[in-house]
């Protein structure tokens, strides 16, 4: 097995996946200057998931918590 490509690619998917996550987020309007999106339209659970989601931002960052999910979801 070739360790230096599954490192390569890991590195790779771990970039990639922030850059969309950061992609996804400002599509939403979050950004380093604001932490939660201008008047969505969300049911009970979206909502939920909103909120969670602004706490942590709140609490850590957005730079951070993208770091946090690409982690996440990579693993």
């Amino acid at each position: 097995m070739d360790r230096n490509t599954i490192r390569k690619f890991a590195t790779w998917a771990r970039r990639e996946m922030k850059t969309r996550i950061r992609m996804k987020a400002a599509q939403l309007g979050f950004s380093s200057t604001q932490s939660a999106p201008p008047g969505m339209i969300l049911d009970d659970v979206e909502r939920l998931q909103l909120e969670t989601l602004i706490r942590e931002i709140a609490k850590s960052g957005l730079e951070q918590t993208i770091e946090e999910a690409a982690y996440t979801w990579f693993n």
